[in-house]
């Protein structure tokens, strides 16, 4: 069931959400005319947000300075409603914009205890359906006393896997050979997706390793946004700035520290499968255009986030790991590690073209040997520390 509406009331808590939405080139939602509209979060000040409302839509809207409108946004999966006050209209680089105060509270409509916790990515867990078959599933959502899965059509469920009223079991992998097993009931399943909460006679020691977990990874997750936040405002990525289309890093494994994959499926997967236990990896399977735009998920802002380290394959499907290596070294002035990764052949020579490029070292990964590349990995970490 859907649970009473929770609301962020803190000054700071609100615009750490606002930033994101900016820094992720969203939208703004008006309630205008009986139907929303969505406009482009341009920027976020101290005391004001800007949004893309061009000199056609002022005028047919007319709306007052000093005139409240009704307003939703979407950050990391969860929808809240606000009330925005116009403080006058402006411009932002020539073109006609609206600038209303900050929300005094942004309301969201959850799982009630079953979603306080809404990760940056989606968790990848298992669980089991009424057959009892084993399925994938990812977690939109958390909460001391459920889980909340993504939506159906996401690939993460298919129809009849979970069934209102039935008994589940849901594995999440909390660490390196740490697993929760926890006993739940299916509460709900609608368009929105799914919601399990957990039965009385879940086992007591793996709820409290559970609630543990969660417990460290809302603090983690808020001393990462409080990095990533800016006192002074933020302003959105003009348009051309990530070319369109351009990929976003997936975080296949949540930890820190967080290493980036950059390669083909094939090689993500082969690392997050034998180092994804150790080390968080992110990955991109591909890079059009600049790499740090494709980071906002991660924290990316003026910096690079979370990320302490970048591994590179020689063979990428747009260009190649040294190519890439110099963009991001010379370029975009990346300060993080970079390791370039390719086959055993020629490692002397390949090893000097990635150092010219501005990595820190070449790694044999082909053929793959998980206690060399864990090696490599933690001895550059520790070196950059």
């Amino acid at each position: 069931m859907i649970g009473p509406s929770r609301h962020l009331d803190d000054p700071s808590a609100i615009r750490m959400v606002l930033q994101r939405v900016c820094r992720e080139a969203g939208f703004v939602s008006l309630d205008l005319e009986g139907r929303e509209w969505p406009f482009p979060l341009l920027a976020e000040t101290e005391t004001r947000i800007v949004l893309g409302l061009g000199a056609a839509q002022k005028e047919r809207f007319a709306i007052r300075p000093g005139a409240h409108v009704q307003a939703s946004l979407v950050d990391r999966g969860r929808r809240y409603q606000a009330a925005l006050k116009l403080g006058e209209w402006g411009e932002l680089e020539g073109e006609a914009c609206g600038c209303f105060h900050h929300p005094r509270q942004l309301a969201a409509a959850d799982f009630d205890g079953l979603s306080d916790f809404v990760p940056d990515q989606p968790i990848i867990c298992t669980f089991s359906s009424p057959a009892m078959d084993i399925c994938e599933g990812r977690l939109k959502a958390l909460g001391p006393d459920g889980l909340a899965f993504a939506r159906w059509g996401t690939g993460a469920m298919k129809e009849g896997q979970l069934r209102t009223g039935a008994p589940t079991t849901v594995e999440i992998a909390l660490g390196p050979g740490v697993k929760a097993v926890l006993a739940a009931l299916t509460a709900s399943i609608d368009d929105a997706g799914a919601a399990v909460r957990f039965q009385p006679k879940a086992d007591p020691e793996m709820l409290r390793l559970y609630r543990g977990w969660l417990q460290d990874s809302i603090l983690a997750q808020d001393r990462r946004d409080r990095a990533a936040f800016s006192l002074q405002g933020l302003r959105a990525a003009p348009p051309g700035a990530q070319p369109r289309g351009g990929p976003a890093a997936a975080l296949r494994s949540d930890k820190d520290p967080l290493v980036l994959v950059i390669g083909e499926g094939g090689f993500t997967q082969r690392i997050f499968e034998a180092l994804g236990r150790k080390f968080g990896i992110a990955a991109l399977d591909y890079v059009k255009g600049e790499v740090r735009p494709q980071l906002a998920g991660l924290g990316a802002g003026a910096d690079w986030g979370r990320v302490k380290l970048v591994l590179v394959h020689q063979r990428l499907r747009l260009s190649s790991g040294l190519e890439l290596t110099r963009q991001m070294v010379q370029e975009e002035g990346c300060p993080l590690p970079i390791l370039v990764a390719g086959t055993e052949e020629d490692v002397a020579l390949k090893r000097n073209r990635a150092v010219a490029a501005g990595a820190v070292d070449f790694i044999s990964v082909e053929p793959f040997k998980i206690l060399s590349v864990m090696r490599a990995l933690e001895e550059t970490l520790k070196l950059f520390s």
